[in-house]
């Protein structure tokens, strides 16, 4: 993994192990800690889910997302394009 800081932009670049442990549910962080990077093949499914586990001041449950993470693997891959994804967030 590549991680830095270009004019205003970060910049992530993952190499194939990285997406590998991504498929097989562990989620990449990067050095600094500030971001989490996980995988989940139906977004929207998973989008759902995070509602019921984010308290009021928006603050997730790390717990309750790393089982959400893992239930997640088992659904089916869902490949939606950007348009749908702009009505969904």
């Amino acid at each position: 993994m590549i991680y830095l800081k270009a004019g205003e932009q970060l910049v992530l670049i993952l190499e194939p192990s990285n997406i590998e442990k991504l498929k097989n549910g562990e989620p990449l962080r990067t050095p600094d800690r500030a971001i989490l990077i996980a995988y989940c093949p139906d977004i929207v499914w998973l989008a759902e889910k995070i509602t019921t586990i984010v308290d009021d001041e928006r603050k997730l449950d790390v717990a309750a997302f790393d089982v959400l993470l893992q239930e997640g693997l088992d659904r089916p891959t869902i490949y939606r394009d950007d348009e749908s994804l702009k009505k969904i967030f």
